[in-house]
């Protein structure tokens, strides 16, 4: 908002990122627009100008084969020498019983507003990459969250946030 009380002109650039950013930047547009906010030229005077970040989890790579509790493990008598075999014996490794489970992947959006080089307000919010048709409409439906509380300070820690079907 401004002094007068009517919505500032406000910018989106584009810039190089993933094709979900691109669709988040794009939800923002509209969320803006629908708030009553316009989209202005470079330039304007009191422009606000906002950037969207989307983090999605990595897929998963090869991991290797599973180790055994139980291997061999090689001992050196003598580091000098190189010709005689060094002696064998077994090796046991134990894990903890108690080892935390990971964490689910998540999905996070990161919306930052700035007026010329000073941040004005930020936002932050995340979902289990699981939580939707695809990950597109889940960082979407987290963009238009955020929007709905723009300019405005609050913690939502465990809102809930309709997710829109992915066309068929």
């Amino acid at each position: 908002m401004t002094a007068t009380g009517t919505r500032a002109p406000f910018e989106t650039p584009d810039y190089l990122g993933s094709l979900t950013e691109g669709r988040a930047r794009a939800a923002m547009r509209e969320a803006l627009i629908a708030q009553g906010y316009s989209e202005a030229a470079p330039g304007a005077e009191g422009l606000i100008t906002l950037s969207v970040a989307v983090n999605e989890p990595k897929p998963k790579g090869r991991k290797g084969l599973p180790k055994s509790p139980i291997r061999l493990e090689g001992v050196d008598n003598d580091p000098t020498d190189n010709i005689r075999h060094p002696e064998v014996r077994p090796y046991i490794a134990l894990s903890p019983e108690d080892a935390a489970a990971p964490a689910p992947p998540m999905i996070e959006v990161r919306i930052y507003a700035r007026r010329g080089d000073r941040r004005i307000w930020s936002g932050y919010a995340g979902a289990p990459a699981d939580a939707g048709d695809s990950r597109e409409q889940t960082a979407i439906a987290l963009t238009r969250a955020l929007l709905a509380y723009f300019g405005e300070s609050v913690d939502l820690p465990a809102a809930e946030i309709p997710l829109e079907a992915a066309p068929r």
